[in-house]
């Protein structure tokens, strides 16, 4: 008789495991091994901040979060370096999935740094997607 009560417990065992397994995977976890690129494009006031070569555009990725996780490096999973000349930081092979992208760049008008960024949730499996990110003087 106690081998009747097992198998109808073994059974609802089993469905919560394949519907737990589902929801992981359903839901989107941002990062690299995917087809997207960001053409990410500093703006400060709306005017385009080329990539100097002694100051080239830096833009840092949080994965899985739109809010801004702070200032220290180490808070940021990737960092990619733009290249002199270009107004843009290309970064390819991302997920589906929220991304805080913080970015600073150097505005030769003012001779300043700046520096901000936007939380952005890529929604698409491939293809490049173009992103404004305005940025401003820091105190």
């Amino acid at each position: 008789m106690k081998a009747n009560h097992i198998i109808p417990v073994l059974f609802a065992v089993l469905i919560a495991l394949v519907i737990s397994c589902k929801k992981d995977k359903d839901e989107e976890k941002a990062g690299f091994g995917g087809s997207v690129s960001l053409i990410l494009k500093p703006e400060h006031h709306g005017k385009p901040i080329a990539n100097q070569t002694n100051y080239p555009d830096s833009v840092f990725l949080k994965f899985n979060q739109l809010e801004f996780p702070g200032t220290n490096v180490s808070d940021f999973d990737h960092v990619q370096i733009g290249n002199a000349g270009d107004d843009f930081v290309r970064v390819d092979g991302l997920k589906r999935g929220k991304y805080f992208i913080f970015a600073t760049g150097f505005d030769t008008s003012i001779t300043q740094r700046c520096f901000g960024g936007l939380g952005y949730e890529i929604a698409q499996d491939a293809g490049e997607i173009v992103l404004k990110i305005p940025i401003t003087e820091g105190d």
